[in-house]
């Protein structure tokens, strides 16, 4: 972003376009596990849309998101959670609890706690999840199996495998109901 100040110097710093830019710049530093790059790039967008939309604003989310992500894949987790957690209360906050873009949040949190051992906690964001997702979309929906098969992951990772196969085998039904 640095290298093009035009940018910049014709909409300002702090415009939100310039802040997508940059997003969209970690992005592609994130898909090549450049984490050291997209990070600071990371920072800065959030930085513009926190001064531009507020700390609590739905556009900060994606930032949120992408954040804990580059944490969670270089397995720093502990700084990974903040993101997660943030993420997840400012929508909860403006969509409401039963919103289904809280899903998502939910079982990216649920993996980091599961990474870390914390498992009621992980279990209870996954099947919160399901629920929100099956009151949404039914009970057949792909998105269901999405979550199924994280949960099936969490079940064998913590010696449930009965628990884990039915889960996996209701997901491939799901999958192959939804491919007729």
């Amino acid at each position: 972003m640095e290298k093009n100040p035009i940018y910049k110097e014709s909409l300002g710093s702090d415009h939100p376009s310039v802040a997508k830019v940059l997003y969209e710049i970690g992005e592609n530093f994130l898909l090549q596990d450049k984490y050291a790059e997209a990070e600071p790039i990371y920072k800065q967008s959030l930085g513009i849309y926190e001064h531009v939309f507020g700390q609590e604003h739905l556009r900060v989310v994606n930032v949120l998101n992408r954040l804990g992500e580059l944490y969670q894949d270089q397995k720093k987790y502990a700084e990974a959670i903040p993101f997660y957690k943030r993420a997840l209360a400012i929508e909860e906050k403006t969509l409401g609890p039963d919103h289904p873009d809280l899903a998502s949040a939910m079982n990216n949190l649920a993996t980091l706690y599961y990474y870390q051992g914390e498992n009621m906690m992980a279990e209870s964001l996954h099947k919160q999840a399901l629920e929100i997702y099956e009151k949404e979309y039914g009970k057949d929906h792909p998105l269901i199996a999405t979550v199924l098969e994280k949960m099936a992951v969490f079940y064998e990772g913590t010696g449930r495998k009965n628990e884990a196969k039915q889960l996996t085998e209701r997901a491939k039904k799901i999958y192959s109901n939804y491919q007729k």
